[in-house]
């Protein structure tokens, strides 16, 4: 009887941490899904990598009083660790690509190239995870594919050539980048591969935070001290709010909520939650950039939609 009772309040908690995972992922894609739109607007009138620089700046410092409160014991074995360093170095680079790529691309579509990597994800967890790819999870992936292609080509693959090339280019070498960071961090935060004895989501956000501002500083550097004025465009209002909001919402609170939220579900799964950020960028770039959405905008959401459903 006591191991009947056992076996049931394990799948009542572990039901309770997945829910839990869910919940954390889809208010990280809310974050994130505004991020296009924050991006978008502040690559019109800022450098991207003085602005990607500032971002993490931002964060930085405003995190660091968090984690003297709650301590950081496991901050400088995570700051050392090969692994970690590597998931700073791999955020740094898509970043760049994804804030020089949406000088030349829409909020939508740079939301839909760079949540391709559901499917980079999913071959990537099969293969260095073990985690199994069922019937309902390949329905669902190829659902979220054609929802992401219809609304990336928008009824004309002609929409994928010419001027906007380039930027849909490095978008999309930017999901493929954060493919590998997902299941990297999926790896970090498995119990049965940790190094760490009691590291919490505050520290690995402070310092995946901390070791992308160093990697962002060489670049922010050279085009700043080129060009002065790139800094001073910093201390005008409309940049100190993107800035900000990017570094408290897009960074500090999504990090931890997605780091949350890794740590109960499996990574292609996370990959397909994250999809929802597309439907939230669409919305807000509607909202705020005037991007009217499409028929075959409205479909692609659709499929993902389902997508996501057909997994949850």
């Amino acid at each position: 009887m006591k191991t009947v009772q056992k076996e049931i309040n394990v799948r009542i908690g572990t039901s309770s941490d997945l829910r839990k995972g869910q919940l954390f992922i889809i208010l990280t894609s809310v974050a994130w899904g505004s991020s296009f739109v924050f991006i978008k607007w502040g690559v019109e009138f800022l450098n991207p990598f003085v602005y990607l620089f500032f971002r993490f700046l931002v964060a930085a410092v405003i995190t660091l009083p968090f984690l003297r409160f709650i301590g950081s014991d496991g901050f400088k074995a995570l700051f050392l660790d090969k692994r970690v360093i590597l998931i700073g170095l791999l955020n740094t680079v898509a970043f760049f690509c994804e804030f020089v790529g949406m000088k030349y691309t829409t909020a939508g579509v740079s939301a839909l190239l760079t949540n391709i990597n559901v499917v980079f994800v999913a071959s990537l967890a099969y293969f260095y995870l073990g985690e199994g790819m069922g019937r309902r999870k390949n329905i669902a992936l190829a659902g979220s594919v054609l929802g992401i292609f219809l609304v990336a080509v928008n009824g004309n693959v002609a929409n994928l050539q010419g001027g906007t090339f380039f930027g849909n280019s490095l978008i999309l070498i930017s999901g493929i980048l954060w493919a590998f960071y997902i299941i990297l961090l999926k790896i970090v935060l498995d119990d049965k591969a940790r190094r760490y004895a009691n590291v919490n989501s505050m520290e690995l956000t402070y310092a995946v935070t901390i070791l992308t501002l160093l990697f962002s500083l060489p670049p922010a550097l050279f085009y700043g001290f080129s060009d002065f004025s790139l800094i001073s465009d910093i201390a005008t209002v409309p940049a100190f709010i993107g800035i900000l909001y990017m570094g408290v919402v897009c960074t500090i609170l999504a990090y931890f909520l997605y780091f949350e939220g890794l740590k109960r579900v499996s990574a292609s799964v996370s990959a397909l939650y994250l999809l929802l950020q597309i439907m939230f960028a669409v919305v807000l770039a509607f909202l705020l950039l005037g991007e009217v959405p499409t028929l075959y905008t409205v479909l692609g959401g659709l499929l993902i939609g389902a997508s996501i459903y057909l997994v949850s």
